[in-house]
């Protein structure tokens, strides 16, 4: 409940300021945001929806109208902070543990649940029909993707499909393998080395993460000031 009326608080700060300084919500605005959910949901399940909601579309408009000058007030607090390109290669250097990606394989997996059933497919795989007979044998949910599950690295996959897995090479067929969850057999199709990703590949999201910290920073420091010039009375006993 204090969380609640803490956020209640500071949204009542945000549109008090965004009145002051006469920042406004255009019609078309708000049409563009009717548009997107129209979109999403279709005419009468978006009208459904609202009058559910809300009541009625003006009550909804009106909800609209107070998320975007929220909105819009927030971005012109935390607005102007420009991050140079300087700037993210010290934070790329800083953290370039981050940007190493460690040995991954791609396999493909089917898991079933008797060793005899197991034994009888394995001796029909090969590397070509193995996505095929996945498909229709698999009890994974990844059957429909004919067994794949995509590249992984150590330590994300349970420790039986590793063990397995990073000694084949690709092309190669694993035996039967029992786990706790079946009957499995695998087949490698690729593997990377360990790579580090380069600045270049990685900079626009460095870029992205150092400017919404900023974002927060500035934020967080502009409500603390405006908390401590505004009058805010909280009832607690209410609570």
């Amino acid at each position: 409940k204090t969380d609640l009326v803490n956020e209640l608080v500071e949204e009542e700060i945000i549109l008090y300021e965004a009145r002051r300084i006469r920042l406004k919500v255009s019609e078309d605005e708000v049409s563009a945001e009717e548009e997107v959910l129209r979109k999403d949901y279709g005419d009468e399940t978006f009208r459904d929806t609202i009058s559910e909601r809300y009541g009625s579309i003006d009550k909804w408009k009106e909800e609209i109208r107070r998320k975007l000058l929220i909105q819009k007030m927030m971005e012109r607090v935390t607005s102007g902070g420009v991050v140079t390109d300087e700037a993210a290669l010290k934070y790329y250097k800083e953290h370039i543990r981050d940007y190493y990606r460690p040995p991954e394989v791609r396999a493909r997996m089917i898991v079933v649940g008797s060793y005899f059933e197991a034994r009888k497919i394995r001796k029909r795989l090969n590397a070509a029909n193995f996505a095929v007979v996945a498909e229709e044998t698999s009890l994974g949910p990844e059957n429909k993707a004919g067994g794949d599950l995509g590249f992984f690295a150590r330590g994300e996959m349970p420790k039986e499909f590793e063990a397995v897995v990073f000694r084949l090479g690709p092309g190669e067929i694993s035996p039967v393998v029992k786990t706790d969850y079946g009957y499995h057999i695998f087949l490698v199709e690729a593997k990377r080395k360990a790579a580090k990703e380069d600045f270049a590949f990685v900079k626009k999201k460095i870029i992205e993460h150092i400017r919404a910290d900023e974002a927060d920073r500035v934020f967080s420091e502009w409500i603390r000031e405006q908390k401590k010039i505004s009058k805010i009375e909280i009832r607690r006993e209410l609570l």
